[in-house]
């Protein structure tokens, strides 16, 4: 499993291997400031991830983090502004809501690497936990407080 993560405004690539229950992970430098896509979903936890939106706004400028906000409108539109990310080159699309916004992104994403123009893709996939259940967070080890 692989991804990446931010550390002092520099992206991340990130290799996990689990064996046994121990895991390894290795770092290596990849880009100092990432083009970040940050899709919210402001329908994710009944209706009350929208009100997230000033304190995620806090946190990046707080780590002087640029990126571009797409508030998802309807069904299934977070796919498609992740897939038009990964096309437009950015390093980490962020899914901002619960575990339907991160299928949604994800298959984005996959769609976009199926294609001929994107097999080589590496746009790197992140979640922002403010759902119900976020047991796709969870799963991976991402808290969600």
């Amino acid at each position: 499993m692989s991804g990446a993560l931010l550390k002092n405004r520099r992206l991340l690539k990130v290799s996990q291997i689990s064996l046994y229950g121990k895991e390894k992970l290795e770092y290596r430098m990849h880009k100092t400031n990432p083009a970040i896509k940050l899709i919210l979903n402001p329908a994710a936890a009944k209706g009350k991830a929208g009100q997230a939106l000033p304190g995620i706004r806090k946190t990046m400028d707080s780590y002087n983090l640029s990126y571009d906000l797409e508030i998802t409108k309807e069904i299934w539109h977070a796919s498609r502004v992740a897939e038009e990310a990964a096309r437009q080159g950015y390093d980490v699309v962020v899914a901002a809501g619960g575990d339907g916004t991160c299928n949604e992104v994800i298959n984005g994403l996959m769609s976009f690497r199926r294609s001929e123009a994107g097999w080589d893709n590496e746009t790197a996939f992140a979640v922002l936990p403010i759902g119900r259940g976020n047991d796709f967070a969870y799963s991976l080890g991402i808290s969600s407080s």
